[in-house]
């Protein structure tokens, strides 16, 4: 009897852990990922599980995988991500990297290669310039391109940008003389990548014309002939749209830099640096006064070593060879305050602007304003057109916001983009750690002094 009962004890056991290895191996997850259009492809994920992160890195060509997307907690079990094309590369192939943990910690990774991503507008079959229920020949010199997201073709051989063209027929029936067009929108505003298609209404209703549109710079939105624009870097745009007799409508657009996340890198430590961080499609060293092997180097030949070296009074080269590093530029804070030691205080704004020049990069130097509401705005046209802030905080600042950036309350920092959506920006900070805040927050934190410590400086290339 005992035997048989240890036997069906046995028995038990061994379904027991037939069942858990089952069960571990039914928690799989399939990633897959397939080009979609010719400037899209889909990254399609299923797993068993709910899913806890998905990252995405990329390289193109013989480049190193860099870290471009992280997701927080999914909290479901599938995921679909669309890659426009302002990701992929446009000249040769694209390498994808995707690693996703589900919520029991179980890990996938997976490599894809995609090829030369074709971004041109593709052609109709025919020359009929849009559909139309009685179109008319077209006058265009080369046929007019379908509907697409991509840039449509200049009508005029010129080599510069913009403006360019596009015309097609109005959908009328009527012989009459147009005597005005309206669009329906006057002004947009649009994130890289996005669209937004324009109405035109023409009076009398059943006029005959034909439609031509035009943008006044195709670098920065482009517009197809049915009145489709596509935002494709930070800037504006005026949109144009005429009639045959010369009757116009515009529609100014401002393409802007949203930011919807940012990504972290490996720390460099040893390098001075804390992280790095993407915004948009720049990458950016996040130094630390306090670290490196440069910290504690005096910058000048002044005996006073405490007062010039980084550690006790760099934050201002700090934070300004954290926004050179987005460009490029292989400095670090120690490099940067030997340059900078031209005035009697080596972080002010005046020093800074100069140096950031001889470097290379534009700078705007906005005055300290007492109106927030102006420094406000002036902040967000600023980061919205993809520049960056190097910014003085300080005791004297409303309601004390200088507390969210520093203890002493004196500091410089820097920052480096824009969430639109949110209107929170992310902070770049030598000092304490920095991240994501509120605009209103930094705005208020500005500030009010005299001298080259007043105001703040927009940079950009």
């Amino acid at each position: 009897m005992k035997k048989r009962v240890r036997l069906i004890i046995l028995i038990a056991i061994v379904i027991g852990i037939i069942l858990t290895c089952v069960a571990f191996a039914a928690n799989k997850i399939d990633i897959s990922m397939k080009k979609e259009t010719d400037n899209t492809v889909l990254l399609e994920i299923n797993a068993e599980k709910n899913i806890k992160k998905v990252r995405v890195y990329l390289k193109r060509n013989s480049d190193e995988y860099q870290l471009f997307y992280q997701s927080g907690d999914v909290n479901k079990n599938n995921k679909t991500y669309r890659i426009k094309e302002n990701r992929l590369s446009t000249e040769s192939e694209t390498y994808f990297k995707v690693i996703v943990i589900d919520e029991e910690g179980n890990e996938e990774s997976k490599e894809f290669k995609t090829g030369k991503i074709e971004v041109q507008p593709s052609q109709t079959p025919t020359p009929t310039p849009s559909q139309s229920a009685s179109p008319s020949p077209s006058q265009s010199a080369t046929p007019t391109p379908s509907q697409s997201t991509s840039p449509t073709k200049s009508p005029r051989p010129t080599s510069t940008p913009s403006p360019s063209t596009s015309t097609t027929p109005s959908p009328t029936n009527g012989n009459q003389e147009v005597t005005g067009i309206k669009l329906d929108n006057t002004s947009v505003k649009l994130a890289i990548g996005k669209t937004k298609t324009l109405k035109a209404t023409i009076t009398p209703k059943n006029a005959t014309t034909k439609l031509t549109w035009s943008t006044s710079n195709n670098k920065v939105a482009t517009i197809s002939s049915t009145g489709k624009i596509t935002a494709k870097k930070p800037g504006e745009a005026v949109i144009t749209v005429k009639t045959t007799n010369g009757k116009t409508a515009q529609c100014k657009v401002k393409v802007i830099l949203s930011v919807p996340s940012s990504t972290r890198g490996k720390n460099k430590n040893g390098d001075g640096y804390s992280k790095v961080i993407t915004m948009g499609n720049r990458t950016f060293k996040l130094y630390k006064q306090y670290k490196g092997s440069y910290s504690q180097k005096p910058f000048n030949s002044t005996n006073n070593r405490r007062m010039q070296t980084i550690a006790n009074t760099g934050c201002g080269p700090s934070s300004l060879a954290i926004i050179l590093s987005g460009y490029g530029y292989n400095k670090n804070p120690y490099d940067i305050g030997k340059l900078l030691l031209k005035n009697s205080r080596p972080s002010g704004l005046p020093s800074m602007e100069k140096e950031a020049e001889g470097l290379g990069m534009k700078v705007i130097k906005h005055d300290y304003s007492k109106n927030y509401d102006k420094t406000y705005k002036e902040m967000k046209d600023a980061l919205e057109s993809g520049h960056q802030i190097l910014l003085y905080v300080g005791k004297k600042s409303p309601s004390q916001y200088w507390k969210h950036f520093t203890n002493s309350g004196y500091h410089f920092i820097s920052i480096l983009g824009i969430d639109s959506s949110n209107d929170k920006v992310y902070v770049g900070n030598p000092g304490l750690s920095g991240g994501w805040y509120k605009l209103s927050t930094v705005a208020k934190a500005r500030g009010n002094t005299n001298g080259n410590m007043a105001g703040w400086l927009e940079i950009y290339k």
